[in-house]
């Protein structure tokens, strides 16, 4: 398979069950019990949750958004992305993180947040932020924390550091 044999659809009712059980089945069934889903509250931001996928049951890769606040500025929380285990290697989660980021830099969004691998996501534009200047619900590994600033000097409207990160739905 190549990349270009796939396409990006718009999340929707008929998979949620087929993205739920990708989710459960890459991080877990107990996965909402991460710290990292304190911020995953209320309503997902659906113009940025997306799949890859055959049918609407054959889901291979999903990711969605939620809208949360760091310091005074409210922005974007990345995740969950999954990818089926047997689809990964494809390029699908590059896929849908450089069609949403591009979505929600048009929507005009200051900021996006994910916990994620270190080594994955500084290719799109993600710097490593200091877990010293965040105030977050719980603990979330260090190296996991990155920002992306879709906006010049959106940095110094957030307010004075650390930064309570908190969900804002």
């Amino acid at each position: 398979m190549k990349k270009n044999e796939f396409q990006i659809f718009s999340e929707n009712k008929n998979n949620l069950k087929s993205i739920e059980s990708l989710y459960n089945n890459v991080f877990g069934k107990d996965r909402d019990q991460r710290n990292i889903y304190h911020l995953r509250t209320g309503k997902k931001i659906n113009e940025l949750c997306f799949v890859i996928k055959n049918t609407d049951v054959d889901v291979y890769a999903c990711i969605r958004y939620w809208l949360i606040k760091i310091g005074l500025v409210k922005g974007l929380l990345l995740g969950p992305l999954a990818v089926r285990k047997d689809m990964q290697g494809y390029g699908l989660g590059s896929m849908l993180i450089n069609h949403s980021i591009k979505i929600a830099q048009s929507r005009k969004y200051k900021f996006c947040f994910v916990s994620g691998e270190a080594d994955y996501y500084p290719k799109f534009g993600f710097k490593k932020i200091d877990v010293e200047q965040l105030i977050l619900p719980g603990y979330i590994d260090p190296k996991r924390l990155h920002i992306i600033f879709f906006q010049e000097g959106i940095e110094n409207k957030m307010g004075n550091k650390p930064w309570h990160v908190i969900s804002s739905n």
